[in-house]
């Protein structure tokens, strides 16, 4: 089963390491990226050190919803991420 946090299969982490407010906002992160892409076709955030970083989408389902997310850093297209969540597509970033 997909993790509705990260969007990896079978995740055992989210749960467990992160309290419920923080699951409720990742589950809002997750929505208002989701939306802002939809509309905008991109998001723009930040890491901790303040490196850019820009979320879009990569792939849509038949209704028209984002299916996966991708993740770079602005100075550093070398490197992408993709999964079926923003967060997802963030904290795998935040990895390489």
């Amino acid at each position: 089963m997909q993790c509705k946090y990260c969007g990896e299969d079978n995740c055992e982490v989210c749960e467990e390491v992160y309290s419920i407010e923080d699951l409720a906002k990742i589950l809002k992160f997750n929505e208002d990226v989701a939306a802002h892409v939809a509309k905008h076709g991109d998001y723009e955030t930040y890491d901790n050190q303040g490196r850019r970083m820009i979320i879009e989408a990569d792939s849509f389902r038949p209704d028209n919803s984002i299916d996966w997310f991708e993740c770079w850093y602005d100075d550093d297209h070398s490197e992408t991420t993709l999964s079926p969540t923003p967060w997802g597509a963030y904290c795998d970033t935040l990895k390489d």
